[in-house]
């Protein structure tokens, strides 16, 4: 069950009372057991009374798989231990049916080891199990006959054909998240790597533009999701409203084709972005990426309207400073709660994005230093009768006399300030594209099958269009547009 909420929170609390008659160990351990409890109710009566909000895509995976002797024959009643690597708690225990079967749904994305058990048999132990986001895995296992004291080890594949669904599939890991060098430091680039994907983002992509082709499919055909929750800018469905940070994402799934029926909305690509969570032990990291200036060389239109201009040869402003920071562990009181680390934990990004840089240079038709003082080429008197005519230089001159109010502001405030003698304007003009983002994540167990996670995410998004939105190219500061896109989602998964 996932709660989705994008534009306002609501909090719940519980209390316990202690009795007066019972020790503090029992009061404790009867304190949590009841605030469990209630938390378990309150989360159900709100799913109950908002049904359309627990309407999202599945997001937990399935390992499931059989389990034969040396022989192929199926062992039936066999004891399956799934335990999730870097967590403290308690492995998610299954038993083989009377085909050998096994299936273990609602986990958590991640890397797992499974140990199988059974009498006059050898102890089998499987590591690097990797489970992707809303994934079906096999994973059959062989028992050879001897003691139990014996284990066996075996690494899994990680590059396997998948037998399980006919969905067209790709999946980028954290640790290639975080390893790759991607210029922008936004996911979305990484999406290009993916078979079957046009991309129309540009070097630079951001929030603003997701443009890119799935399977053939329009690029506002796809469907943008965080953690099952919708990120979609439902207006264009060509921009989102929400850019988490890349180091605070555990995977990215692309799902291009025959996908099943819980990834709805759009016949495109279903893009699904799992975001990290703590675990027993603490880890975190600070970082910066610096792009600036001083490191650029000049564009050619640019230096070639600076070198006629006799100004200096200095490249366009493109300053990148990407910096922030990741936390995540266990929550916990010692000798009071969650001593062994293995219920509470929290993880929290904080993720700036300063960036300011000019596209490509252009150039616009601007007045001579001539005709702001109204002296045009040619015989214009017919037009305007009163300008003089000048056969020498063939030229017109229409007195400043005669200018009007209006035409005597626009000259003072906006041709002036740009005429000059080629009547061309090569224009670097730079505009800002930041943002920041900020996550922080709850994760709790309740036993090895029930687990639940809170995530609120948090964006601003502060954008300058120094030639105005959507009006083409035109004279410096006349139509600057500033505009600040403020984006929140919130999500509950139980």
């Amino acid at each position: 069950m996932i709660i989705n909420h994008f534009e306002r929170s609501s909090n719940y609390s519980s209390g316990s009372r202690r009795g007066n008659h019972v020790s503090n160990g029992a009061a404790k351990q009867g304190i949590l057991s009841w605030g469990n409890r209630a938390l378990v109710c309150v989360f159900a009566i709100v799913a109950l009374c908002c049904p359309l909000m627990a309407r999202a895509q599945e997001l937990s995976a399935t390992l499931s798989g059989i389990v034969t002797d040396s022989s192929g024959a199926v062992i039936p009643h066999a004891t399956v231990a799934i335990a999730l690597a870097g967590f403290n708690g308690t492995a998610r225990v299954v038993e083989t049916d009377g085909s050998g079967n096994y299936v273990a749904t609602n986990l958590t994305a991640g890397t797992y080891s499974i140990t199988v058990t059974a009498g006059s048999f050898e102890t089998y132990k499987g590591n690097n199990i990797v489970l992707d986001v809303a994934e079906k895995h096999a994973f059959n296992v062989q028992l050879k006959t001897g003691s139990t004291s014996t284990t066996v080890v075996v690494e899994d594949n990680p590059v396997s054909v998948d037998t399980e669904t006919s969905g067209q599939a790709g999946t980028i890991t954290g640790v290639q998240i975080q390893e790759l060098e991607i210029s922008s430091r936004n996911f979305e680039q990484l999406l290009t790597l993916q078979p079957g994907v046009v991309s129309q983002l540009g070097d630079e992509p951001s929030a603003s533009g997701t443009a890119m082709s799935v399977n053939g499919a329009r690029t506002t055909a796809n469907n943008w999701t965080v953690d099952g929750a919708d990120i979609n800018d439902s207006g264009s469905n060509g921009t989102v409203v929400n850019e988490p940070s890349m180091d605070a994402i555990q995977e990215i799934t692309l799902e291009r084709g025959n996908y099943d029926a819980g990834f709805g909305r759009s016949g495109g690509g279903q893009v699904v972005v799992a975001t990290r969570s703590g675990s027993s032990a603490f880890h975190g990291e600070g970082y910066e990426y610096v792009r600036n200036t001083m490191f650029d060389a000049n564009d050619w239109l640019n230096k070639e309207s600076q070198v006629a201009a006799g100004a200096p040869n200095d490249a366009g402003v493109n300053h990148h400073n990407v910096y922030g920071f990741t936390i995540g562990g266990p929550i916990y009181i010692p000798k009071v709660y969650n001593q062994d680390k293995k219920k509470t934990f929290f993880f929290w990004s904080e993720d700036w994005h300063k960036i300011t840089s000019a596209a490509s240079s252009v150039t616009i038709p601007v007045p001579t230093t001539s005709e702001v003082q109204g002296t045009f080429a040619g015989n214009i008197t017919a037009q305007y009768p009163q300008a003089t005519y000048d056969a020498a230089t063939n030229t017109s001159t229409i007195p400043t006399s005669a200018f009007s109010k209006n035409a005597q502001v626009y000259l003072a405030d906006l041709f002036t300030p740009n005429a000059n003698g080629s009547g061309l304007l090569t224009l670097n003009l730079p505009a800002e594209n930041s943002y920041r983002d900020d996550i922080v994540r709850i994760d709790h167990y309740f036993s090895d099958k029930v687990h639940f996670y809170a995530r609120g995410m948090n964006d601003d998004m502060p954008v300058n269009q120094p030639m105005g939105l959507w009006a083409g190219n035109n004279y410096p500061s006349l139509v600057n547009t500033a505009v600040d896109s403020p984006g929140k989602n919130v999500v509950g998964n139980l």
